[in-house]
């Protein structure tokens, strides 16, 4: 049997930034990575976020998490991002499925921060991707499957995540002589990267990745990769997310240990012949 050790939650936090102009007029809020959301207020950005735009939902929903411009208000942070990703932006899904992992900002809900984690792994986000096959490895918010753990980790290291959690669970399937699973994980792989779990889901397609697993729970959001992040401080932040590797005491792929050989016992020594009277 495959021993593992269970993980806890990985720390990765999407940037924030402020943009000032030179003359400290006040600050324009702006992607960084091509879309054409801009406003000139958080009154404005408020009023896009109410009208159903979700960059600007995710965007607020990052500022009243944080306190930036705005008073720190969890439950309004939260409802933001809520509607940010059930609208199919994948960075709100992502942060959602890390709030509910880490369970220091809001309840701790392991299932729940599988279903956010896998719809933004599903649009590509690789942090998510990785989040997502160390749950599905140690069976932490879902059942545990080693396949789908080590494929949706090959997927993430495709992207950019650390390859050292791949390497470290294929290391120890094939100490425990489990190469098997390593082949059929390799096959499903692919599949996920077909489906969209490279990130290049078609925008607003509306479907459900063809690679998610049999096992996930229902009711994933529809996720579309995001235009960018806020930019809310004087150098850009960078287009894409970016990972570092686990902390200690974070994020980890479980240990496996090779399977104990079976005992066999010893064969019982021979009766001694009966005695005759």
């Amino acid at each position: 049997m495959l021993r593992h050790v269970l993980l806890v939650s990985l720390v990765v936090s999407l940037p924030l930034s402020v943009a000032r102009a030179a003359d400290d007029s006040r600050p324009e809020l702006v992607s960084t990575t091509g879309g054409n959301n801009s406003w000139s207020s958080v009154e404005e950005m408020q009023k896009a976020a109410e009208a159903g735009n979700p960059e600007a939902g995710y965007q607020l929903g990052e500022m009243y998490l944080n306190g930036v411009q705005v008073p720190v208000d969890v439950a309004k942070a939260v409802a933001l991002l809520e509607r940010a990703a059930d609208a199919g932006h994948a960075n709100a899904a992502f942060r959602l499925g890390k709030l509910n992992a880490d369970g220091e900002v809001i309840p701790k809900n392991l299932p729940q921060a599988f279903v956010r984690y896998q719809a933004a792994a599903n649009a590509g986000v690789a942090e998510a991707q990785f989040n997502l096959g160390a749950m599905y490895s140690s069976g932490r918010g879902v059942k545990r499957d080693y396949v789908e753990g080590l494929a949706w980790l090959i997927v993430a290291t495709k992207n950019g995540a650390d390859p050292a959690g791949e390497k470290q669970l294929r290391d120890h399937l094939t100490k425990a002589k489990r190469t098997a699973i390593i082949a059929d994980a390799e096959k499903r792989a692919l599949v996920l990267s077909k489906a969209g779990g490279d990130g290049k889901a078609a925008a607003g397609s509306g479907e459900k990745s063809a690679g998610s697993s049999p096992s996930a729970p229902t009711g994933v959001p529809a996720v579309t990769k995001p235009d960018g992040k806020v930019k809310l401080d004087a150098p850009p932040a960078p287009g894409r997310i970016q990972i570092a590797p686990p902390a200690p005491g974070g994020l980890s792929i479980p240990v496996i240990s090779p399977p104990a050989p079976k005992a066999t016992p010893p064969p019982a020594p021979d009766a001694p012949p009966a005695q005759t009277k």
